[in-house]
């Protein structure tokens, strides 16, 4: 891993779009991911959501495209980074490894290829991104 590399859980706030190319297969998503804080006991909203394009290559690629959808909840590892489209500059991740969380509420995790375990975090269901906030894959 290099030095600019982050671990996230969010959820997908569309469904992901998959492309064969010429290099192999690769999914993209918005992956959505609202700060929370505990107030007495309760968690609420700590900021606002921010957006993060993720792509997801080859293998991986191929195994989590048919296993995700709007609202599914992950966690991804990799490096970030940025691209400008438009006139606007849009927070990227490259995943090196990802995995299916359990969504709050549900007693086991989704089936994932790793053995990671499901993160035990607070957060729940983010917005759908508005048509303003969705990336130009």
């Amino acid at each position: 891993m290099n030095n600019n590399t982050l671990s996230i859980t969010g959820n997908l706030g569309a469904d992901p779009r998959v492309n064969a190319l010429s290099s192999g297969t690769v999914v993209g998503f918005s992956l959505g991911y609202t700060p929370r804080k505990k107030d007495g006991d309760q968690w609420v909203d700590a900021g606002p959501t921010l957006w993060f394009d993720v792509s997801v290559w080859d293998d991986m690629a191929e195994f989590y495209a048919d296993r995700l959808h709007k609202g599914t909840r992950v966690t991804v590892t990799g490096p970030l980074g940025s691209r400008e489209h438009d006139g606007k500059v849009y927070t990227t991740i490259r995943a090196e490894s990802m995995s299916i969380e359990k969504p709050r509420g549900q007693s086991t995790p989704r089936p994932t290829p790793t053995s990671q375990p499901a993160s035990n975090d607070p957060w729940g269901n983010v917005p759908a991104p508005s048509a303003e906030d969705e990336p130009r894959w």
